[in-house]
């Protein structure tokens, strides 16, 4: 049969005849269906992508991934440790950059090749707050800022806390830690579901997202795995949106910022999400997932405990957990602050060097279960001039300044150094030096542009 398609391709005129003498005949593998090796999840999500990268048609090739066989082991012994019935389970794990290094799709590739990671769109609960939240830092509101924590008891949308547990008010920064759902409402609700949607957005989320319904701020819109735990990436390194790949992530350089192919949060912006995540795992749900180094994380449980999620990062790795149930059923005392979490912390202790569980901390407060308001401390702030370099950025900032300056490789980034105090007061104005900054630099990137273009055409002449 190949001798017969060459015979017409030299005859049609599309191959020369000396060219298809050249062309060998395929070997057949004539193994039994017993000796055929099987493949892996994360096999079968970087094919496409390898296909991609081969400009070669029938031709033996080897590419590299950034699979790491040890980080691989250590995903599938928190998965076999872990207590989860008849339950599935999902575990990404990533730099970054987006550089994939463990990916566990189920818990029996032979049973069901299904990658519940990549293929399977579940509800992400309370981890979609990080949107929320991040959207309403981008606007101008403080981790110590407040919003109400009282029951919802009007309108046709009337989320509850868990527990039962309500409050007056809370600060942002209590309300992410304890997951308080009537307050991410609320936040929803002030900043805006357009607002919300653009954020997710900006971080890489593709999955359909409802304008304009409240219980978007709860996770009621599905998404998958991976694409989840690339948004937290992009929370974590230096850029957003951040793209999952299989193979080694392209470097970028100064002209990815310039022509606008590069973008970030403000120093500002990431650092305050940070301190949000850090609460949320040193005194909030996530508390399971403490190691002996700072982790940043949030839980999720979806509507009527279907889904258990923990998504975070430490030292270099971004790592998402799903566990639940293939035909959706409810999870029995399965939460996002449980098992998910736990299965997070036994991989990044094997991953990072930890093997031993950190020292309980007491806590007077008693327990914080998922959805429950404990008696979280507020995030505190730093002020005071100073010239520091702060992870390979030199930063210039002081009290009483409106804005601060961080001049690194990605270029400069003006953001809001001042205190929560004369934010209050002067929010408005910063937001026009911010504009003002922005139509600055776009200035500048413009006049870089046709400065090239000129150079160009000068060489070519």
């Amino acid at each position: 049969r190949t001798r017969t398609v060459i015979a017409a391709m030299v005859a049609a005129g599309y191959l020369s005849a000396k060219d298809a003498k050249a062309i060998s005949v395929p070997r057949i593998d004539v193994r039994g269906q017993g000796t055929l090796p099987t493949g892996t999840y994360f096999a079968d999500w970087a094919v496409p992508e390898a296909r991609g990268h081969s400009d070669t048609g029938y031709a033996a090739q080897t590419q590299t991934t950034t699979l790491d066989a040890r980080l691989q082991a250590a995903a599938r012994r928190a998965i076999n440790r872990a207590p989860l019935g008849k339950a599935q389970v999902a575990l990404v794990a990533m730099r970054p950059t987006g550089e994939v290094v463990a990916m566990i799709g189920g818990r029996d590739y032979a049973k069901s090749p299904f990658n519940r990671a990549t293929q399977a769109r579940r509800q992400p609960g309370s981890t979609f707050k990080l949107f929320v939240y991040l959207t309403a830092l981008r606007k101008g509101w403080e981790p110590g800022d407040r919003i109400g924590n009282a029951e919802i008891v009007s309108g046709s949308y009337r989320p509850k806390n868990g527990g039962g547990r309500y409050s007056d008010n809370l600060t942002l920064a209590e309300a992410f830690a304890s997951s308080s759902n009537v307050a991410a409402v609320r936040l929803y609700n002030e900043v805006g579901s357009a607002s919300v949607i653009q954020t997710a957005r900006d971080l890489g989320v593709t999955a359909p997202l409802a304008e304009g319904d409240p219980s978007l701020a709860l996770g009621s819109g599905g998404m998958t795995l991976l694409e989840l735990t690339a948004a937290y990436a992009a929370v974590a390194g230096t850029h957003n949106p951040v793209r999952a790949t299989a193979f080694p992530a392209r470097e970028e350089d100064w002209m990815d910022w310039l022509m606008g192919r590069r973008r970030a949060l403000s120093g500002s912006e990431r650092e305050a999400m940070q301190a949000l995540l850090r609460g949320a795992v040193e005194h909030g749900t996530g508390r399971a997932a403490r190691l002996g180094q700072p982790a940043y994380g949030k839980t999720g449980t979806s509507q009527d405990s279907r889904d258990a999620l923990f998504v975070g990062f430490a030292g270099d790795l971004v790592v998402g957990v799903w566990v639940g149930n293939d035909d959706n059923a409810p999870l029995a005392g399965v939460t996002g602050g449980g098992v998910s979490a736990r299965i997070w912390a036994d991989f990044m202790r094997q991953a990072l060097g930890k093997s031993a569980s950190p020292t309980p901390r007491p806590n007077p407060s008693g327990p914080v279960e998922p959805l429950d308001v404990p008696n979280a401390t507020d995030i505190p702030l730093g002020d005071g001039v100073n010239l520091s370099v702060e992870n390979g950025e030199a930063v210039l900032g002081g009290e009483g300044l409106p804005v601060g300056v961080r001049i690194g490789e990605d270029g400069v980034r003006i953001e809001d150094r001042r205190t929560a105090e004369q934010a209050t007061h002067d929010r408005e104005a910063l937001q026009r030096a911010e504009e003002q900054a922005r139509d600055a630099i776009e200035q500048a990137r413009e006049r870089a542009v046709e400065a090239q273009r000129r150079i160009e055409e000068q060489t070519r002449r």
